[in-house]
């Protein structure tokens, strides 16, 4: 045996931190060149970038909504997979829709995971695809918590009465009209 037994890491020293800048590979080493941390000074650009689409994420400090006033709550139906929720859950108020909402589940072997809504359909009952599924099987009456999305237009802020957050600027043109 090369090492005694009685060797074990006892912890981790960091000689330098940085960003991977460049990787070299031949067929039997790998060199990676790494760039300070400091070299984020040498870009140029604003804190903010101007454009269309809302800076902010929903719910966050920049937004200031609370999320749990544009929660509904439900349980999953027959039809439910792991991919898709169907429920006759009430439109939640905001922008009345789920999609690129989030969806929690709060019972069954899914409960505390949380998956993004690709697109939700209102009705009786409703379906809601996830854009991706959950680990287990979704079973009939497990129970989840619904927020409502944004698609970060000023319309859609509008509907949330907060166009006083909106972060962004409404009247630059799209990269297609601009050239």
């Amino acid at each position: 045996v090369p090492y005694p037994a009685s060797l074990s890491p006892v912890g981790i020293v960091t000689i330098f931190a940085g960003q991977v800048a460049e990787v070299d590979m031949g067929q039997t080493q790998v060199a990676l060149s790494i760039n300070s941390l400091m070299d984020r000074f040498n870009r140029q650009m604003p804190r903010n970038v101007y454009q269309a689409g809302c800076r902010h994420t929903l719910y966050d400090t920049g937004c200031t909504l609370n999320k749990n006033s544009f929660k509904v709550s439900g349980a999953a139906e027959a039809g439910s997979t792991q991919s898709i929720i169907s429920s006759s859950i009430a439109a939640p108020a905001g922008s009345a829709t789920v999609a690129l909402g989030r969806i929690v589940m709060t019972s069954g072997q899914n409960a505390g995971f949380s998956r993004t809504v690709r697109s939700a359909t209102v009705g009786s009952p409703g379906t809601y695809q996830l854009m991706t599924p959950f680990f287990w099987p979704v079973q009939v009456g497990d129970t989840f918590d619904a927020y409502a999305g944004c698609n970060k237009t000023h319309s859609q802020c509008s509907s949330f009465s907060n166009t006083a957050n909106y972060g962004a600027e409404r009247f630059v043109p799209t990269p297609e009209t601009a050239i």
